[in-house]
Protein backbone atom coordinates (compact mmCIF):
# COMPACT_ATOMS: atom_id res chain seq x y z
CA UNK A 1 0.00 0.00 0.00
CA UNK A 2 1.04 3.44 -0.67
CA UNK A 3 2.04 5.81 2.17
CA UNK A 4 0.84 8.95 1.94
CA UNK A 5 3.55 11.08 1.02
CA UNK A 6 3.71 8.81 -2.47
CA UNK A 7 -0.22 9.86 -2.88
CA UNK A 8 0.50 13.49 -2.43
CA UNK A 9 3.95 13.15 -4.52
CA UNK A 10 1.73 11.30 -7.01
CA UNK A 11 -1.20 13.90 -7.05
CA UNK A 12 0.56 17.05 -6.90
CA UNK A 13 2.69 15.35 -10.60
CA UNK A 14 -0.96 15.15 -11.46
CA UNK A 15 -1.77 18.22 -10.95
CA UNK A 16 1.07 20.07 -11.86
CA UNK A 17 1.19 17.94 -15.96
CA UNK A 18 -2.84 19.21 -15.79
CA UNK A 19 -1.98 22.51 -14.98
CA UNK A 20 1.25 22.74 -17.54
CA UNK A 21 -1.38 20.92 -20.07
CA UNK A 22 -4.33 23.54 -19.80
CA UNK A 23 -1.23 26.61 -19.63
CA UNK A 24 0.24 25.35 -22.88
CA UNK A 25 -3.02 24.79 -24.81
CA UNK A 26 -4.02 28.57 -24.22
CA UNK A 27 -0.64 29.47 -25.39
CA UNK A 28 -1.14 27.52 -28.63
CA UNK A 29 -4.20 29.28 -29.13
CA UNK A 30 -3.26 32.54 -29.07
CA UNK A 31 0.73 31.66 -30.38
CA UNK A 32 -0.01 31.83 -34.00
CA UNK A 33 -0.20 35.93 -33.44
CA UNK A 34 3.45 36.13 -31.75
CA UNK A 35 6.08 36.90 -34.17
CA UNK A 36 6.84 40.11 -36.53
CA UNK A 37 4.85 41.16 -38.62
CA UNK A 38 4.53 43.25 -42.32
CA UNK A 39 1.72 45.40 -43.61
CA UNK A 40 0.18 44.02 -46.74
CA UNK A 41 -2.74 46.22 -47.41
CA UNK A 42 -5.19 48.84 -45.65
CA UNK A 43 -9.15 49.64 -46.33
CA UNK A 44 -11.98 50.98 -44.84
CA UNK A 45 -15.42 52.43 -46.04
CA UNK A 46 -16.29 55.74 -46.28
CA UNK A 47 -15.60 57.76 -42.93
CA UNK A 48 -17.93 60.32 -42.42
CA UNK A 49 -16.87 63.53 -41.00
CA UNK A 50 -19.62 65.68 -39.30
CA UNK A 51 -19.49 69.47 -39.76
CA UNK A 52 -17.25 70.08 -36.99
CA UNK A 53 -14.56 67.40 -38.70
CA UNK A 54 -15.23 68.35 -42.23
CA UNK A 55 -13.66 72.15 -41.65
CA UNK A 56 -10.78 70.74 -39.10
CA UNK A 57 -9.22 68.25 -42.24
CA UNK A 58 -9.95 71.46 -44.91
CA UNK A 59 -7.51 73.21 -42.45
CA UNK A 60 -5.44 71.27 -42.28
CA UNK A 61 -1.83 71.98 -43.11
CA UNK A 62 1.22 69.05 -43.13
CA UNK A 63 3.63 71.89 -42.74
CA UNK A 64 2.26 73.12 -39.10
CA UNK A 65 -0.26 70.12 -38.34
CA UNK A 66 2.35 66.94 -38.60
CA UNK A 67 3.05 65.67 -35.18
CA UNK A 68 5.55 63.49 -37.52
CA UNK A 69 7.77 66.58 -38.12
CA UNK A 70 8.15 66.70 -34.23
CA UNK A 71 8.90 63.14 -34.16
CA UNK A 72 5.40 62.50 -32.79
CA UNK A 73 2.71 59.03 -33.87
CA UNK A 74 -0.33 60.62 -34.42
CA UNK A 75 -2.55 57.60 -33.61
CA UNK A 76 -2.14 53.69 -33.29
CA UNK A 77 -3.83 53.40 -36.75
CA UNK A 78 -1.45 55.55 -38.13
CA UNK A 79 1.13 53.94 -36.67
CA UNK A 80 0.26 50.91 -38.06
CA UNK A 81 -1.01 51.41 -41.90
CA UNK A 82 2.36 53.15 -42.85
CA UNK A 83 3.68 50.47 -45.44
CA UNK A 84 6.98 49.54 -44.46
CA UNK A 85 7.65 49.50 -41.08
CA UNK A 86 7.12 46.11 -39.09
CA UNK A 87 5.59 45.68 -35.88
CA UNK A 88 6.00 42.53 -33.66
CA UNK A 89 3.48 40.79 -31.18
CA UNK A 90 4.80 39.18 -27.80
CA UNK A 91 2.07 37.81 -25.86
CA UNK A 92 2.62 37.11 -22.19
CA UNK A 93 0.17 35.66 -19.33
CA UNK A 94 -0.58 38.96 -18.09
CA UNK A 95 -0.10 41.53 -20.64
CA UNK A 96 1.21 41.82 -24.41
CA UNK A 97 3.82 43.70 -26.10
CA UNK A 98 3.35 45.61 -29.43
CA UNK A 99 6.31 46.74 -30.87
CA UNK A 100 6.47 49.29 -33.26
CA UNK A 101 8.69 49.80 -36.00
CA UNK A 102 7.22 53.28 -36.99
CA UNK A 103 8.85 56.10 -34.14
CA UNK A 104 10.00 53.37 -32.07
CA UNK A 105 6.54 52.62 -30.71
CA UNK A 106 6.41 50.48 -27.90
CA UNK A 107 3.06 49.46 -26.08
CA UNK A 108 2.62 47.15 -23.03
CA UNK A 109 -1.13 46.35 -22.64
CA UNK A 110 -2.43 44.46 -19.51
CA UNK A 111 -4.88 41.50 -19.70
CA UNK A 112 -6.89 42.35 -16.88
CA UNK A 113 -10.66 41.42 -16.20
CA UNK A 114 -11.11 43.97 -13.42
CA UNK A 115 -9.92 47.08 -15.45
CA UNK A 116 -11.62 49.08 -18.28
CA UNK A 117 -9.73 51.67 -20.60
CA UNK A 118 -10.59 54.42 -19.43
CA UNK A 119 -9.00 53.10 -15.93
CA UNK A 120 -5.73 51.17 -17.64
CA UNK A 121 -2.30 52.11 -17.72
CA UNK A 122 -0.91 54.75 -20.49
CA UNK A 123 0.59 51.56 -23.12
CA UNK A 124 3.59 53.63 -24.32
CA UNK A 125 4.85 56.42 -21.44
CA UNK A 126 7.09 57.72 -24.29
CA UNK A 127 3.93 58.71 -26.44
CA UNK A 128 0.87 59.06 -23.32
CA UNK A 129 -1.13 61.22 -26.45
CA UNK A 130 -1.54 57.63 -27.82
CA UNK A 131 -3.96 56.88 -24.66
CA UNK A 132 -4.67 54.17 -21.95
CA UNK A 133 -5.53 50.22 -23.30
CA UNK A 134 -6.40 46.83 -22.10
CA UNK A 135 -6.50 43.60 -23.46
CA UNK A 136 -8.61 40.77 -23.72
CA UNK A 137 -9.15 37.49 -25.91
CA UNK A 138 -11.93 36.40 -27.55
CA UNK A 139 -11.01 33.46 -28.82
CA UNK A 140 -8.20 33.63 -30.78
CA UNK A 141 -8.43 37.09 -31.64
CA UNK A 142 -7.09 39.37 -29.45
CA UNK A 143 -8.91 42.58 -28.74
CA UNK A 144 -7.46 45.83 -27.20
CA UNK A 145 -10.14 48.32 -26.08
CA UNK A 146 -8.40 51.99 -26.00
CA UNK A 147 -9.37 55.44 -24.31
CA UNK A 148 -7.49 58.73 -22.82
CA UNK A 149 -6.62 59.35 -26.38
CA UNK A 150 -5.44 62.96 -26.94
CA UNK A 151 -7.19 65.23 -28.99
CA UNK A 152 -5.29 66.14 -32.23
CA UNK A 153 -4.59 64.65 -35.97
CA UNK A 154 -5.76 60.99 -36.40
CA UNK A 155 -4.01 60.37 -39.45
CA UNK A 156 -1.36 61.85 -42.22
CA UNK A 157 -1.44 58.77 -44.59
CA UNK A 158 -4.16 57.68 -46.89
CA UNK A 159 -6.99 60.12 -44.53
CA UNK A 160 -4.51 62.92 -44.34
CA UNK A 161 -5.84 65.31 -42.14
CA UNK A 162 -8.92 63.66 -39.99
CA UNK A 163 -8.78 64.73 -36.48
CA UNK A 164 -9.64 63.13 -33.71
CA UNK A 165 -11.19 64.63 -29.78
CA UNK A 166 -10.43 63.48 -26.80
CA UNK A 167 -13.23 61.65 -26.64
CA UNK A 168 -12.40 59.49 -29.73
CA UNK A 169 -12.13 55.40 -28.22
CA UNK A 170 -10.82 52.87 -30.20
CA UNK A 171 -10.82 48.70 -30.11
CA UNK A 172 -8.77 46.64 -31.81
CA UNK A 173 -8.95 42.99 -32.82
CA UNK A 174 -6.26 40.89 -34.44
CA UNK A 175 -7.61 38.01 -36.50
CA UNK A 176 -4.74 34.85 -36.86
CA UNK A 177 -4.78 33.10 -40.06
CA UNK A 178 -1.16 31.11 -39.85
CA UNK A 179 1.13 33.22 -41.46
CA UNK A 180 -1.52 36.23 -42.55
CA UNK A 181 -2.89 38.22 -39.75
CA UNK A 182 -6.26 40.83 -40.30
CA UNK A 183 -6.52 44.05 -38.01
CA UNK A 184 -9.38 45.36 -37.53
CA UNK A 185 -9.99 49.06 -35.55
CA UNK A 186 -12.57 50.10 -35.30
CA UNK A 187 -13.25 54.01 -33.92
CA UNK A 188 -15.50 55.83 -31.73
CA UNK A 189 -15.58 59.78 -31.68
CA UNK A 190 -19.02 61.45 -32.23
CA UNK A 191 -17.00 64.79 -31.64
CA UNK A 192 -16.31 64.91 -35.32
CA UNK A 193 -17.77 62.00 -37.42
CA UNK A 194 -21.22 60.88 -37.86
CA UNK A 195 -21.19 57.26 -36.98
CA UNK A 196 -18.54 54.44 -35.68
CA UNK A 197 -15.81 53.39 -38.74
CA UNK A 198 -13.24 50.60 -38.75
CA UNK A 199 -10.13 50.04 -40.98
CA UNK A 200 -8.76 46.95 -42.05
CA UNK A 201 -4.92 46.12 -42.04
CA UNK A 202 -3.94 42.75 -43.20
CA UNK A 203 -0.02 41.40 -42.48
CA UNK A 204 2.23 39.03 -43.59
CA UNK A 205 4.80 37.23 -40.85
CA UNK A 206 8.16 38.01 -41.57
CA UNK A 207 11.22 36.76 -40.16
CA UNK A 208 13.14 40.40 -40.11
CA UNK A 209 14.15 41.83 -37.17
CA UNK A 210 12.97 45.22 -36.38
CA UNK A 211 14.98 47.89 -36.46
CA UNK A 212 15.50 51.38 -34.89
CA UNK A 213 13.25 54.08 -36.24
CA UNK A 214 15.50 56.92 -34.30
CA UNK A 215 13.67 59.74 -35.35
CA UNK A 216 15.52 63.47 -35.19
CA UNK A 217 13.17 66.34 -35.50
CA UNK A 218 15.80 68.23 -37.28
CA UNK A 219 15.76 66.10 -40.03
CA UNK A 220 12.05 65.03 -39.69
CA UNK A 221 11.01 68.33 -40.20
CA UNK A 222 10.13 69.76 -43.72
CA UNK A 223 10.99 73.11 -42.92
CA UNK A 224 13.27 73.58 -39.58
CA UNK A 225 11.90 77.39 -39.64
CA UNK A 226 8.64 76.16 -38.89
CA UNK A 227 8.95 73.68 -36.32
CA UNK A 228 11.44 75.83 -33.87
CA UNK A 229 14.99 73.92 -34.97
CA UNK A 230 17.70 75.37 -36.56
CA UNK A 231 18.99 74.38 -40.05
CA UNK A 232 21.00 70.92 -40.07
CA UNK A 233 22.84 69.80 -43.27
CA UNK A 234 21.20 67.39 -45.23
Amino acid sequence: MKNQRAVWTETAMVVGALAWSAASLAQGEHSELDGVWNVTGSSSPDIALNAAGDALREAYDFLTDDPHMQCMPTSVTRTMITPSPLMEIRQHDDHVEFNHEFMDVKRRIPIDPQLTATDAPIADPQYPHLGRSVARYEGENLVIDSAGIHAGVFSTFQWVGYPQSDLMMTTERYIPNGDRMEARITHFDPVYYETPFTIIITYARTHHPLLEWGCVPEKACADPRLCGVDAVDP
